[in-house]
Formats: C-alpha cells, structure tokens, sequence
C-alpha cells in the first residue's frame, strides 16, 4: 500500500511536469517553396578528421538557384543542432528569415548555414562535445571564406553593435566595399549547440572576433541536465572557468540565452542562466514568457506571440507530429529571425515645437481617461468623449529625428525596468524648433465633473477614474489635425503622487510622453520616454517615478489617432504605497487545504501584491483572480503580471472583467539572497472589484520537484536495490535461505539511517577541523541538489548551500524506491514471461547449476568481453555481460516451475541446529531410486533461493546499463566511420565490473552462506549507499564505481 501510495504521487507529479502548462500555440511555419539543404565543401583535412560531420546552406526557390555556386552576398547566420538534432531543423530560421528580407527593402538578407552533427547524444555522451567545437570552428572558417570571393550583386555586411544588441546594415556604396566580405558569424544554438558555441572560447587558436553574437534557446549553460560521463563535467568546466576567469575579454561578446518556460520539461529555464556577472551588459538571460515586445517601430504583430512557454523540440525548430497540432517554428526562433531584422531603436532625437496660444489654466482634474473612435473628425470633436472635467487638450504631431533618454534614467544594455527588459539608446538633449501652428482643443459641453468638488452626484466609474484630488488635470491641450497632445505640470504633483501610470491600446502608434525641462513661450527642451513603453498585450504600458525625473517641469502625452481605428488610452497618477499590498503566501505542508486572500476595491489603475515567502522552487500555488465589476461597459482587458526580481522569469495572464481567472503560480529559480519575493501586478479595470487568493497546490508542487531534483531519483533508486541486496545477504546469513525480491526491496527504503547519517555528515563538514580533516583524506566535495539559484556571480565555487533540501531528499528517497519496487516487479514479470517462451526451445532441466559456466569457461568469456570492449565499446561488452546473467535468470525460473509441477518430490525434514538455524535431515539425500537420487522439496527450495537473489542482483545490474546506454548509441551511430568509441567513459574500469559479473553467474545461496566473507558482504551496502546519496547527484556515473565496490567482496563469496 505504502509503494502503490508513493507510485501515485509519482505519477502526479509526472503528470503535472509534462502537461501541467498552458496549450500549445505554437506558430507554424508554412513552407511556400521546396526546402534544399546545400553541402558546403570543407578542406580534405577537416573532411578527413570529421567524417560524421557536415555543413549545408539552407536556400529555397529561386533563392536557392541563386546560390548554387555558392557566390553570397548576405549576412551569415549559422544555426547549431542540439543533442541528438538533425541540420533540417534550421528550416524555420531560414525560411522566417527569407519572408522577412523579402518585404523589407534595401535588400537586406542574411545566409543561413547549419551543421550536422549526426544527431549525436551529447547531452548524456559528453565524449564528443569537444569534437563538435572543433569542427565548429572549422565551419566558422569555411565560411568566412566563400565570402571572398567577388560578390556580383549588390549585398549588405553586417557591423556588430554589442552595446545593443543592433546589426547595422547598410548597402554598398562603391566597389571598393564591395570587396570586403564580412568578419564574424552570428551564431544561433539551440540545447547543446548554444553550449557548443560557447565553448568556441575555450580553444586555443581561435579569434574571437570570429563570432561576437550568440542567440542560444533552451540551452542548460549552468550545468547539464544529466552527467552520466566525467567528460561531460570536465567540458562544462572548461567551458565555465573560461567565461568566468577571462570575463573581462570577452566582454564584447553579446550573448542572449533564451529558456523555454515550463512547456520545455527537458531542460528547466533555470539551467539556461548564463555563468556571468550581474554587472556585464552584453549577457542576457531570460525566459520565453518574460521576453516583451517593445521595440515599438517594429509590427506589433511580430511580437504579439513572444510569451508562450515553448516545448524543447519547438524551440529547435522541429516539427511536432502531434494529432491536434504541429509546431515548427515558435517564440524563440520567431524571436531571433525578427531580432536580426528589427533591432532595437538606435540613436535618434525626436523634435517638435510647442506655442501655446493660451495662457496656463488651473489645475482641477483627477486622473485621466479617454478614448478615440473611428468617429473622430477632423476637426477634433469626439464622438462620446469620456474626459475629465475642464482638461484641455493638446497636439502637435512631432517630427520623429531622433530620441534620447530622460535624465536620471538608467543605461545599461538590458536592464530591469517595470519587470522587463529595456535595450537602451544613447542620450542627447536638443531643444525644439518653432514651426508647428498649435491650436487648442474644442471640449464637448457635456462633460463629467471633478470627484472631488462634483457638483452633481459622480457615477461609480467617475469615482474610480478620479482618485479624489484637484491637481491632476492636464495643464494644457493643444492639437494639430488629427495629433493631440496632453500637457501636465510636474511641480505640483511631486509630494502628492510618487508615480505616473499611462496605458493605450493602440498597439502599432508609439505613445509619446515628452520631459519638458524649460517651458518658454518659444521654444521647449524635451526627451522622449516611450523608450520606457512596456508592451503587455493587449495595451502598451508606461510608469514613470516622479522622484526619478526632479529636473523637470512639465509631462506631454500623446493621444493621436491617425490610423482610424478605435483604441483606448488610461491614465493615472498614483500613490504607489497606498496601491501596494503585502499577502504572506499558504505553508508547503498546508497541501491546500488553507487559503489566503486579499481584497482590491480601490479604483486604481495598478495594483501590486508581495507574495510574502514565496521564493522557493519547490513552492507552487494556485492564484485565482476574481473580478466583479458595478456595471457591463467595454473595458480594457485586465493583465495579471507575476514579477520575479532576481530573474528575467515574468509572466503575465490576460483577462476580461468580470472573470475568475487562474494563474499558475511557479519559479524556475529560487532567491539567490533575502531582498525580495515575488511581486503580482495587477494591471486592472476601472470600477471593478477584485479578490485574489494563494492556495498550495499539491500537484504542482511534486511537479516542481521531479523538474528540478528529478535527476536524483536514480541515485535514490540505486541506493533502495543496494540496500535490498545487502537484506538478502543478511537474509542468508542468519537463515540460509534468500528472502522473497519483493520483501527485500521493500525493506531497502531506510530513510532513518541514509538520510540521518547524511545529514550528520553536512553538519560535520560546517566545522572547520572536520574539512580540514575531509581535504587531508582527499575525498571529493559533497554532491548536494542540483542548483536552483540564478548563476550571476564570478564565483567559481560550489552552489551555495540550501537548507531545504534535506527535507526534500526523504521525498526523493520514496520516488526512488518506488521506482525499485515496481521496476523490480516488472521484471519478475518479464523473466516470467520469457521463460515461458523460451521453455519450448530449452531442454527441462531440475539443477539449480542451470544456467552456470565453468570456471574456463568463465575466463575465456571475460578475457574476451575485455578485448571487445578495448577495441569496441565498453557499453557492447558489458550488456553481453547482462544477457549472460539474464540466461542464468531465466533457466532458473524455467527449472523453478518444472519442480513446483512435480507431483512425487520427496518431503523435507528439519531438525533444530545449534546455531538456531533449520538444518536439513540428511537422511534424504542416499534414498535413491533405481541408482538415482530422489528429487525432494528441498531442491525446489534452493532453486527458489537462488532465483530470488539473482533477480535481486539483475535489478541491481540494470543501473549501469541505463548509465551505460547514451555511450552504446553513440557508438552505433557512428560505426560507419569509426568501429571504436573514442572516447571511452567506461575504460579500463569496466574489465573488473565485468569480471565481478561473471563470478556471480555462479553464485547460490549455499556457497554464499558457507564462505567466511559473507559478513562483510552484507555489511558493506549500508556505508556505500550513504557514500551514493553523498557523492553521485551530480556525478551519476560514479553509481558504478559504489557498485563495484559492493559486488565485489560478494564475487570473492562466491569464488571462495
């Protein structure tokens, strides 16, 4: 009941991991033309060294007849495969790319190449990582070099701007440019090809000024997911000391690491954080879901899909062949096509002139709000104006020259402004010219009044959009054809407001607000902040702190309807702290059945919660926003944002009021220190009611653990048979006889003396004299939970230490041994069923030696599987092992049924030992019939024994198997070009695993019972099973090494 419990819990907390996310809304991306994939010829040498690997130039249509001769004229692009992904995945890259250089004018272009890296499993086999750098470097050569040739059509190069992440492309305006072929690759990785390209910097020939932009999607650059070989950790090593202890030199180097969300269950967000300082401007990483569109030159419809979760396939641009729907081409590549063609904003400076033609007019107004319909005339009146009371409105549609940043406002390359990201324009000031004939707006003569001084009884709406004070109206209206303009004086509203809050619908027109630092009747001295415009579909969004901006004196805002269309715009002043709420979030423990609730019945346009002591990955909540509102007008959706300060993880849910809405509250990093908790925005309706409440979700939760300490259950796993294995043995030791698989396994769950003597362990090595002590015996360093903190630090050490994970480990240790329990169960069952399969081909046989090699048979056959897996693979030698040990099984549960059908076996005496032990009368053993001796239940019993301990060892042998399967894939992928797996994870140390494999096909119970050695056999299991849970979560291959260290005192049982 307890494993049938636990397996439940598993299945939960699987369920919740790989469907636990929105629907997939992945774009598709049509193909209009035929897909050709060209090989790019390589020198002899390369082709030599390399012959898994190639290089191909993606083209389709008449673009690809073009580029036959492989005479180019764009900017390169070379896209990298993943762990076992194929070069066709660049289709999607290629093709977004080519739609768009087809509509842009100019001629921009770019060339994409990509490499095949056949498929290989890198993400498990690290043997070939450095392999795949070299040729990548190789590659990157190769195709500087085609662009050497005479161009013969006019072409763009590329100029890199790291500072923001900008590609400057201009056409050629003489021949003499015509002749300069471009100097660097971009480079796009997806999974562990953005880690391959990385590691460029790490060899020792190689310019880095080769490639200075790397765009890598789903990439676990933290550590990897799984480590089954040392050369996989060593390459992570390399890789990580090179960008950390050189960091100052590869500054320039632009690199944007992009993670899936929690759609992509491969590789969690969390592992794509880059290992970098929070300091260096030109290292991004971000989540899918985080990423907003805010270049606002750019379509809005480009970037309207940009926070989805994507599958990790989908962020490789592969197709998914999923009945319901396929995805080839998602956020992620969508984002990285339409980056290199709309890049952030450059320089500009942004003029106009502004003369009113009034004198200034007092301040009466709350917030504000308006809304323009197609309705408008050209005269500026308003079909069904909605404008507070005695506001004045202004226009002038400015000349757009070029844009600066307000002073005070920051200037890093991405910064963390509003929840999201900011790319950053240099900063100039320049006053404006006259020119512009400003008139002032015409006002309805219907207009509500003030809430705070109404003359007549204020709607609930009125309420809500006037916060009850005199000084919010606009000072100044002005307008020139269909531009308008809203002028505010700052001076005033200083003490009174700490924020100004202003949103539109109008997704495509910028929506402008001007800093006026000197007001004259001549001339003004403005910046431009829509630099600052947060894109929340389905509305644009701007907040700006007042203390921030103290040297100015005046706030312009746009209200130009110049496409027609019907949009919304809402302003507010805010007082930050009386819009801000504190709501402490439900235990862990509380397994839903508690709630915390907070009410918002202010008229406010944002609101914020602080999810107190929600900073954990192990923590997940359901979120439920409802929102009730007085009256059914037509409102501007409400967008729930859930902030995460110490990672670019923000994610945002639309809703219309009145609704219930869900929100699945979860982090892909924990706090790194105890500044800060996750934030909820609430960007709302006016005149509505909302009441939000955090309620701990147990699925959720499991879900979280299995995504970021999923990896360990093997470990948990290992430990749970071993510990199973030494039962038997004690088993055999006190009684004779082997105890049932089932009974054994099921006792190997001792979390009181594992994870006790593990924590002790922990608490030894916080003493100083203990560590001193550790490092004199050169022991390795403690493996503690994978991390879960955001790597932002030039820190080279360990992962910081979490407390919370030896509460986590119990819960591990029972995923880990239902998964023995029910994985040895399957296995009963399989032996079962193959027996009986195998028992029509296979002479009856009723020795309990069935199945048993002599001792030269036994030599010949591990000096054999040791010359193959020296000349082979290790992994091909020591799956031969098993499948010798499986036949051992399998005659043994063949002989096993042919005894218990017997109907005539003599029946067994027991007499008392001395030692306690049931001793057999030896009386039956010289009752023969006609000179043979008869067969009696004791046969059966030994048979019985000897069955139970080699399913007990076949479990156990399993586990080397799984971790020796990524290297036995590798190999056969690759036998075509090379028969020997170079390198080996598993040579030398194999040969003595397969010799102790050998000698335990032989093994029973009854040479086990009688050899002097068998108390220290069982003995061994306990200490080694801690050693396993202290030193293999991050180094799973070393489970081999313990076992072989356990199975071995039981092979000299055997042989002795």
């Amino acid at each position: 009941a307890v494993y049938g419990f636990a397996l439940v819990l598993l299945a939960v907390g699987c369920r919740e991991m790989l469907t636990g996310f929105e629907e997939n809304r992945c774009s598709m991306t049509y193909m209009f033309e035929y897909p050709e994939y060209r090989r790019v010829a390589l020198p002899r040498r390369v082709a030599r060294m390399y012959p898994a690997y190639g290089l191909y130039l993606y083209g389709e249509g008449l673009y690809a007849q073009e580029t036959r001769a492989l005479k180019l004229a764009g900017a390169p692009v070379l896209f990298l495969p993943g762990n076992a992904g194929s070069f066709k995945q660049a289709r999607s890259l290629g093709s977004v790319a080519l739609r768009k250089a087809e509509s842009m004018e100019g001629g921009l272009h770019f060339n994409v190449f990509t490499v095949d890296f056949n498929e290989e499993l890198v993400a498990l086999y690290g043997g070939s990582l450095l392999r795949q750098t070299h040729f990548l470097h190789e590659s990157i050569k190769a195709i500087l070099r085609l662009y050497k040739v005479r161009i013969q059509r006019e072409a763009t190069f590329p100029l890199w701007t790291n500072q923001n992440l900008l590609f400057r492309l201009s056409p050629p305006t003489s021949p003499q440019h015509l002749k300069s072929p471009p100097q660097s690759v971009v480079v796009v990785g997806h999974s562990m090809g953005g880690v391959v390209a990385r590691a460029l910097y790490t060899l020792p020939r190689f310019n880095p000024s080769l490639v200075s932009l790397i765009i890598t999607q789903a990439s676990p650059h933290l550590a990897p997911v799984l480590s089954f070989d040392p050369y996989l950790l060593d390459f992570y090593s390399a890789v990580r000391h090179r960008w950390v202890n050189q960091a100052n030199k590869l500054r320039n180097i632009t690199v944007v690491s992009i993670g899936g969300g929690y759609r992509d269950y491969q590789v969690r967000s969390g592992l794509t954080s880059l290992p970098c300082s929070s300091k260096d401007p030109n290292k991004l990483s971000l989540v899918v879901s985080h990423t907003s569109g805010e270049r606002l030159k750019a379509k809005t419809a480009d970037y309207r899909g940009l926070r989805r979760p994507a599958p990790h396939v989908c962020a490789s641009f592969r197709r998914l062949q999923s009945p319901g729907h396929g995805c080839p081409l998602t956020i992620c590549p969508s984002f990285g096509a339409k980056s290199l063609f709309s890049p952030p904003s450059g320089p500009s400076l942004t003029s106009s002139t502004l003369k009113p033609d009034s004198s200034q007019i007092s301040q009466r107004s709350g917030a504000l709000y308006w809304r323009t319909t197609s309705s408008e005339t050209p005269s500026g009146r308003w079909g069904k104006p909605r404008i507070s009371p005695s506001s004045q409105q202004v226009g002038k549609k400015g000349s757009r020259a070029g844009r600066t940043l307000a002073a005070g406002s920051r200037s890093s390359c991405c910064e963390h402004l509003g929840g999201f990201i900011r790319l950053p324009v240099s900063a100039a000031q320049t006053p404006l010219k006259h020119g512009a004939r400003l008139t002032r707006c015409a006002w309805p003569t219907a207009l509500p009044r003030s809430a705070a001084a109404p003359s007549r009884p204020a709607s609930g709406e009125e309420r809500a959009l006037h916060p009850g004070t005199d000084d919010s109206r606009p000072l100044l209206c002005l307008q020139d054809g269909q531009a308008k303009y809203f002028l505010f004086a700052l001076p005033s509203r200083r003490k009174a407001y700490s924020h100004f809050y202003c949103r539109s619908s109008d997704l495509v027109n910028s929506l402008l607000r001007f800093l006026d630092l000197s007001f004259r009747a001549s001339s003004v001295r403005a910046v431009d902040l829509s630099l600052g415009t947060e894109l929340l579909p389905p509305y644009k969004v701007l907040t700006l702190t007042l203390s921030d901006l103290s040297a100015v004196t005046h706030l312009l805002v746009s209200a130009s309807n110049l496409s027609g269309k019907q949009f919304a715009v809402e302003c507010e002043w805010q007082r930050r702290e009386s819009q801000a709420r504190t709501l402490p979030v439900t235990h862990v423990l509380s397994l839903g059945l508690t709630a915390s609730d907070a009410t918002i019945a202010s008229s406010g346009l944002l609101h914020t919660i602080r999810l107190q002591h929600f900073h954990q990955v192990y923590q997940a909540f359901r979120i439920t926003v409802l929102s009730q509102c007085k009256a059914q007008k037509d409102r501007l959706p409400s967008v729930y944002v859930m902030h995460v300060p110490w990672f670019r993880e923000d994610s945002l849910t639309t809703a219309s009021a009145p609704s219930l809405t869900e929100i699945s509250g979860m982090l892909h990093t924990s706090r790194p220190d105890n500044s800060s908790d996750v934030l909820l925005q609430l960007h709302t309706a006016p005149n509505c009611f909302y009441r939000v409440s955090v309620r701990t979700s147990l699925p959720r939760v499991l879900g979280q653990v299995l995504r970021f300490h999923g990896a360990t259950v093997p470990v948990y796993t290992a430990v749970t048979l071993l510990l199973a294995c030494g039962g038997q043995l004690s088993s055999i030791l006190q009684s004779g006889r082997a105890a049932a698989v089932s009974h054994a396994v099921a006792k190997g769950w001792q979390p009181h003396k594992i994870s006790l003597a593990v924590f002790i362990l922990h608490f030894l090595l916080s003493c100083s004299w203990f560590r001193q002590l550790w490092s004199l015996l050169h022991l390795p360093a403690i493996d503690a939970l994978p991390p879960t903190t955001p790597d932002l630090t030039l820190a080279d050490g360990a992962a910081p230490p979490e407390v919370w994970h030896h509460v986590l480990s119990p819960l591990l240790y029972v995923f880990g041994a239902a998964v023995a329990y029910w994985g040895s169960a399957f296995l009963r069952v399989a032996v079962r069923v193959f027996s009986l399969t195998l028992a029509p081909l296979s002479r009856p046989s009723v020795s309990r030696d069935c199945g048993a090699l002599r001792p030269r048979t036994q030599l010949l056959f591990i000096l054999g599987l040791a010359a193959m897996a020296g000349t082979f693979c290790s992994a091909v030698a020591m799956f031969a092992t098993f499948l010798l040990h499986l036949n051992r099984v399998l005659r043994l549960q063949m002989t096993e049924r042919s005894l218990s059908h017997m109907l005539n076996l003599a029946p067994q005496k027991h007499k008392e030992a001395e030692n306690g032990r049931a001793a057999c009368d030896s009386s039956w053993r010289s009752k023969e019939c006609n000179g043979a001796p008869l067969l009696s239940e004791r046969t059966l019993l030994n048979v019985r024994d000897d069955l139970q301990l080699h399913l007990c060892l076949s479990a156990l042998f399993t586990l080397p198997l799984m971790l020796l399967t990524p290297s036995l894939v590798h190999w056969s992928r690759n036998l075509r070009f090379c028969h020997q797996l170079d390198p080996d994870p598993c040579w030398p140390h194999i040969v003595p695993l397969m010799s102790v494999y050998m000698l335990l096909i032989n093994c029973n119970t009854s040479t086990l019972g009688s050899s002097k050695l068998l108390p220290l056999a069982s003995r061994l299991p306990l200490p080694l099973a801690i050693a396993m849970v202290t030193f293999c979560p991050l180094h799973l291959y070393r489970i081999t090494h313990l076992l072989l260290a356990s199975l071995a005192p039981l092979a000299l049982c055997a042989l002795l």
